[in-house]
Formats: structure tokens, C-alpha cells, sequence
């Protein structure tokens, strides 16, 4: 990758948080990722919170050509050398988004990274649930995901929920906001219409 001085670190970008309430990498909480920021590179380009040096983890000997170590896949590398990971463990690196170099674009990164991971309506509702903390919108999408288990025709269903969801409780500034409305934009955009699951 080709930094500068003040591009969002990106050791801290794939910092892996864990979840507050223990529920593990793929069913815990999305907020607390999308509100974190981490530091700037500095003109050493070492971070001036983790002080992290990205120049000097260029240099690693568990790095292999096309395959790099475990610490180096996404800070270094922003999940480009995937030839030879599965596209499961690809997602697990990568879950904190691919690395953009400014840290007030991050909530729609992670917005529209997994937005384009969703494959159908439940994967669709557990992530959504996932980005928010409060217990009403998470009882409204949990109503919703059982409104659709009895449905014949989900499509409308679930676009008409989705969307009645979005604008009440997230159509503010904040980065959860931010987050949920590039999500939801990018599963209208991405999402297969037709899908009955």
C-alpha cells in the first residue's frame, strides 16, 4: 500500500476487538467496530497510538511470496494476497473492512463490506441486528425475521421492513447511521431480488 503522513493506521484498522460480550467474531456486536478510531501515521509511517511501524513489518520472515503470515494478511497486505486462504478465513481477516485511509469513512466501509456479504434475508437480519446495541430495533428486526419464516413472498416483506427500520432508528449522523445506511443501500444494490431464503 502506498501511505502518507495522516492516513488512518492501518495495524489499528484491523485491530482485532473483541466483543464485549464474549459472543465471538461472527455473532458479536458490529458497534463497537464501527465507533473505533485508531491513530494517523506519522512521515516515519509508525502510529501515533499503537506505534505500530508499517515499514518495518514489510520486512517479516514468516511472510511468504503470495502468502503472508497471520499478522501481516490485512495491516500490511489489505487481503490482496488470497490465492491461497479459503474465502471463509479471507472474511474473518478482513471483518473490519478493507483499509481506506481516512478514518471518518470507516462506518460506511463496514457498511458496504457487509453489505456485500449477505446471501440472504437471514444473513441480512443477523447483521443488522449486529449493528446496534439498542434492545427496541433488535426486537423489531427479530419480529421481522419471524414475519418472514411464515411468508410465502418475502421480497416485499422484507424491503418494506428493512426500510420502515432504517428511516425510524437510524437516519441520523452518527456512525452506527452511517454504517446501517451503507449497508442497507448496498444489499438493495447487490442483494438477489429473487431470493425465497
Amino acid at each position: 500500500m502506498n501511505l502518507h503522513v495522516n492516513d488512518a493506521c492501518p495495524f489499528c484498522w484491523h485491530n482485532c476487538r473483541s466483543p464485549q460480550d464474549n459472543a465471538g467474531i461472527s455473532s458479536g456486536s458490529l458497534v463497537e467496530m464501527v465507533e473505533f478510531e485508531g491513530g494517523v501515521l506519522d512521515c516515519n509511517k509508525t502510529c501515533n497510538k499503537c506505534g505500530m511501524n508499517y515499514i518495518f513489518n514489510l520486512i517479516c520472515k514468516h511472510c511468504k511470496p503470495e502468502q503472508p503470515c497471520y499478522k501481516h494478511y490485512s495491516p500490511v497486505w489489505n487481503g490482496t494476497k488470497c490465492a491461497c486462504l479459503s474465502l471463509e478465513m479471507h472474511r474473518i481477516y478482513m471483518r473490519n473492512s478493507p483499509y481506506c485511509r481516512y478514518w471518518q469513512y470507516r462506518p460506511e466501509s463496514i457498511g458496504e463490506w457487509y453489505g456485500k456479504q449477505a446471501t440472504n434475508y437471514a444473513d441480512v437480519l443477523n447483521t443488522l441486528k449486529r449493528m446496534t446495541n439498542d434492545d427496541v430495533v433488535k426486537y423489531k428486526i427479530e419480529n421481522l425475521r419471524q414475519q418472514l419464516d411464515k411468508a410465502y413472498e418475502r421480497k416485499l416483506l422484507l424491503w418494506h421492513g428493512l426500510y420502515m427500520i432504517c428511516t425510524e432508528h437510524f437516519g441520523g449522523s452518527d456512525k452506527c447511521s452511517r454504517a446501517v445506511n451503507k449497508f442497507y443501500h448496498t444489499i438493495v444494490k447487490n442483494f438477489d431480488l429473487t431470493h425465497k431464503k
